[in-house]
């Protein structure tokens, strides 16, 4: 066993009321927890780290924590994020309903997470009947769309599920400008109708990008994408 180096006397006594004689000991420990010990400060975490790797030994790798959003498909572990989305693709008149937070600079097909247990139909149901307040037809999958981006400082691991849809003949359509508002989760979103062509989704800052040459494609079967940004 491999003795610990003097670093003071309130840290060697700390460390010993840890059952930590030896440095084979501590790298028992994670990092994080002999830092916290009293009287521990970056002169003694230094001398410490020195005194293992001359050892060839290192701390105990920190645990990971996932941190999961309610029932949704959605966990957090440090800043990578992995979920699942589901949206719906309107058209009318050569037009696409897209929608957006007011405080964001892009617009994106409307939909919203998977819970636990939900299909992907029924979450895109569940969605419009909370945001848009009707009932949607929910049609055949267009898309599923492997997406690997950055946002909030978090690195996003994303899988969408993209389906045809139609809204009731009663909701607006203009064919340029804000259609409605609707007040979600404490957030204002709004909602719009734009020309469904890859230019005009371009100039409209749509997102995911990969999407906006097929929106208006007639295809038949499901296309996979996998877009790296």
């Amino acid at each position: 066993m491999t003795a610990i180096p003097r670093i003071s006397r309130p840290v060697n006594s700390a460390l010993s009321a840890l059952g930590a004689s030896s440095l084979e000991q501590v790298a028992g420990r994670s990092e994080r927890e002999i830092a916290s010990l009293h009287g521990m400060g970056p002169r003694g975490m230094r001398i410490l780290r020195e005194a293992m790797r001359e050892a060839g030994l290192a701390f105990r790798p920190a645990e990971r924590s996932l941190a999961r959003h309610q029932r949704m498909v959605c966990f957090d572990d440090g800043l990578d994020r992995f979920q699942m989305r589901a949206a719906g693709i309107a058209l009318r008149e050569g037009h696409v309903l897209v929608h957006r937070a007011v405080h964001e600079a892009f617009w994106s097909l409307p939909g919203g997470r998977v819970e636990q247990g939900e299909a992907s139909t029924e979450t895109l149901f569940r969605e419009m009947q909370e945001e848009l307040l009707v009932d949607v037809e929910v049609g055949p999958l267009a898309f599923v769309l492997e997406s690997f981006f950055p946002n909030i400082g978090q690195q996003f691991h994303e899988i969408g599920f993209y389906h045809r849809m139609t809204v009731p003949e009663s909701f607006p359509f203009a064919p340029d400008g804000v259609v409605c508002h609707t007040i979600f989760d404490a957030v204002m979103l709004e909602f719009r109708w734009v020309r469904a062509s890859e230019s005009a989704l371009g100039e409209a800052a749509f997102h995911p990008a990969r999407l906006r040459p097929f929106i208006a494609s007639p295809q038949t079967g499901t296309m996979h994408i996998i877009d790296r940004d």
